[in-house]
């Protein structure tokens, strides 16, 4: 596979939000190359016998029932808080009012 190109890079940590120096650029460019042609490898392998898997624990129904359980420690946990409203956490507004 060709070695991707500067502005598709550029593009990728614009996707992330990542700002990138020249040399970061540069840096990602070989690495993130190397990593899809290694992909471009695997996709080679022949699967065709292989079943498909979920998972390979072997473990089935694990979970558990939901149960609402009382903590006899809340009146301690609601003690530590710097603000607190009844028997809530008070915290800044994340949304405007």
């Amino acid at each position: 596979m060709p070695k991707l190109k500067k502005n598709e890079i550029q593009h990728l940590a614009n996707l992330a939000k990542l700002e990138l120096t020249e040399e970061e650029t540069k840096k990602f460019q070989g690495q993130l190359s190397s990593i899809l042609d290694y992909v471009k490898t695997l996709s080679e392998v022949d699967t065709a016998k292989v079943e498909p898997t979920a998972q390979v624990t072997g473990q089935v129904g694990i979970s558990r029932r939901d149960e609402i359980q009382k903590d006899a420690r809340q009146k301690d946990i609601l003690d530590q808080a710097p603000r607190r409203e009844g028997k809530n956490y008070r915290v800044k507004a994340v949304f405007g009012k």
